[in-house]
């Protein structure tokens, strides 16, 4: 890294703008959802930070359970039929099979699912098989986040704005934080007709 280069990011560090703009956008980094009231069962909102329930159960359940079968030290075999069994599990809850009631299993079982997966491709000891195993679980979660883009999608074109996310008030936090401080603020300096949404 060159002299200028760490003088433009010490520079933006200490610059009062970026700092705010930064601390605004970290609020909704890992909401993953709309902010609205359609969407206050999928998120935690606490003194303005929003954060994922899905994500707030599955990761740690992931580290959890890679973290735990290499304490106990499963064998590979084990391991492949965990992530089988937990695979089939998590695919049932994602394709709706699992009452949303007890949404939180399916997330426990994507977590052990993640977990498990990982720690199998690391007790293989084979560079190739890690490679391969990485590309894979890459369109796994790829149709994952297909299936729940689908259900939200579902859910936006319910409201009142019809999936239009450029007008929606439950991104408009999100953009407004986004474009603190640039030649769009103007832009987003009031909300697309507030409170139109009812709560759920």
């Amino acid at each position: 890294m060159d002299v200028t280069t760490i003088k433009t990011i010490s520079s933006l560090v200490k610059n009062k703008r970026t700092r705010d703009r930064a601390s605004e956008l970290i609020k909704y980094a890992f909401a993953h959802h709309p902010t609205c009231g359609l969407f206050r069962g999928h998120v935690y909102s606490v003194k303005g930070w929003w954060v994922c329930k899905g994500c707030a159960l599955t990761y740690p359940t992931a580290i959890f359970s890679f973290l735990f079968w290499g304490i106990i030290r499963i064998d590979l075999e084990l391991g492949l039929s965990i992530v089988f069994v937990t695979g089939v599990f998590s695919f049932i809850g994602l394709i709706g099979l699992i009452p949303r009631k007890i949404a939180f299993v399916k997330r426990i079982f994507l977590g052990f699912f993640a977990g498990t997966y990982f720690h199998s491709l690391f007790l293989t000891a084979d560079l190739l098989i890690l490679v391969l195993g990485l590309i894979i679980f890459s369109f796994i979660l790829m149709f994952f986040s297909l299936i729940r883009y689908s259900e939200m999608k579902g859910i936006c074109n319910s409201c009142i704005y019809e999936g239009d996310w450029e007008t929606c008030e439950g991104f408009f936090a999100m953009k407004k934080a986004l474009f603190k401080h640039t030649v769009f603020e103007s832009e987003y300096s009031s909300p697309p007709e507030p409170g139109r949404i009812k709560e759920t």
